[in-house]
């Protein structure tokens, strides 16, 4: 079974876009939507649930943000290896470096940007021809952004 993907986004007309767009997707897996940070973490406290191979993130949310979130998952041993992908309305080039920090973010998206090529960029991205594959973003990581 693959690895599911973990959407975190409480907008749910933005949360219905991402849906739609990766529906589009072949052979993609299981997508989770949550429409709080808490709620991802309850469902990654689980020893039950299956561990994501990807977690996309609103970066800021009303009562945990993104930041926040990554903290929290990094101090896990479990969970602090999971690529992250960040969307935001913040085109503050701040906001873009602070995620960067984070192990394991891969990407950060401003919005709006057009969700089907978001999933297939970060689909790009975790395969072995990825146009993406090699380039490194602020921290020497690789990394993937639009819109910035």
């Amino acid at each position: 079974m693959r690895e599911p993907v973990l959407l975190i986004e409480e907008n749910s007309i933005d949360a219905l876009a991402i849906r739609r767009a990766y529906a589009r997707l072949d052979n993609s897996p299981e997508l989770i939507i949550f429409k709080t940070a808490m709620e991802a973490l309850d469902y990654l406290g689980s020893k039950e649930n299956s561990m994501p191979g990807l977690i996309i993130h609103d970066l800021n949310m009303g009562k945990m943000n993104a930041h926040t979130f990554l903290k929290t998952i990094r101090s896990d041993r479990r969970l602090e290896k999971i690529p992250v992908v960040i969307v935001t309305t913040s085109s503050k080039h701040q906001d873009f470096i602070s995620c960067f920090e984070f192990d394991d973010v891969i990407g950060y998206f401003v919005k709006p940007v057009d969700y089907f090529d978001l999933i297939k960029s970060i689909a790009a991205s975790r395969s072995d021809d990825s146009d993406t594959k090699g380039k490194k973003g602020p921290t020497n990581r690789p990394a993937l952004s639009i819109g910035l």
